[in-house]
């Protein structure tokens, strides 16, 4: 999708961002404790609130630096554009921190998309069967980056009614319904939005592959599993429209003996006026 230049430019442009927004958050919160301790004084005050302006306008511009290169990405003209909570600088954080500078490679480098939510922090470490996190005193097994932009991403499709949101809500009323020992609504939340984001970097795993003519492997579950399930296809806020690929891909989509468009119309009615 993009060449080396590119990419190096828009990870710049990111890293830069990252580092003016903890900025912006660092003096305002400095602001903050200066007036908590009543030592804020007017003085001060107005050189903090002139930092913040100056920050707040670099940070802008650099965000229409990254909506300048993604607004020409297929990935994101042709599906990611269409689906609401899911923004320009978002999906810019996320293909410049999927790739790798050196060597160069694209998503080609995750064989299987088990690989790729480990990388974005929303994997399982096969040494304790639990989600991957941050230990003292090892090496990170994933980018800390992606989990936080994917968690974003999460839930602004969430608040913004994305269709993606019934993938949310049908994962709500499934772990209510598995008794989970003592769940909490928080509880319920976080595992339900754990889905939402696994099933969206599965779409955008999928659908970077087939526009770019790659080839790619079943998740594990239906090539090693024999799973059975449904698998939901990527999905759309158009009015006219709920299925982005409808049919386009199928010819080489591994995927397609297991989609099934029934089951998101189902799931989708379920949850409309949820």
């Amino acid at each position: 999708m993009l060449g080396l230049d590119d990419v190096v430019r828009l990870r710049t442009l990111c890293d830069t961002l990252l580092d003016i927004m903890g900025d912006r958050m660092r003096v305002d919160n400095r602001m903050k404790a200066l007036k908590r301790e009543g030592r804020l004084t007017d003085d001060i005050k107005d050189e903090l609130k002139e930092i913040l302006k100056i920050l707040k306008q670099r940070e802008n511009r650099i965000r229409r630096m990254i909506k300048r290169i993604i607004k020409d990405v297929p990935l994101y003209r042709e599906w990611l554009s269409r689906v609401r909570g899911v923004g320009e600088v978002s999906v810019g954080i996320l293909i410049a921190y999927t790739y790798r500078i050196k060597p160069f490679e694209d998503i080609r480098r995750f064989p299987t998309v088990s690989k790729y939510w480990m990388y974005c922090g929303w994997g399982v470490d096969p040494a304790t069967g639990r989600a991957v996190r941050k230990t003292r005193g090892q090496k990170l097994k994933f980018r800390p980056t992606l989990k936080w932009i994917t968690h974003v991403m999460a839930e602004n499709m969430i608040m913004q009614r994305s269709r993606y949101r019934a993938i949310y809500l049908h994962y709500k009323d499934y772990y209510r319904q598995r008794g989970v020992e003592n769940p909490t609504d928080m509880h319920i939340h976080l595992m339900a939005r754990r889905k939402l984001i696994t099933k969206f970097l599965q779409h955008f795993y999928m659908l970077w592959h087939l526009m770019c003519g790659y080839s790619f492997r079943e998740p594990y579950v239906y090539e090693y599993k024999g799973h059975s399930g449904a698998f939901i296809p990527p999905l759309v806020d158009d009015e006219d429209r709920v299925i982005f690929c409808e049919g386009k891909y199928c010819d080489v989509c591994p995927m397609r003996k297991h989609c099934d468009a029934n089951y998101v119309f189902m799931i989708l009615k379920k949850y409309e006026d949820s």
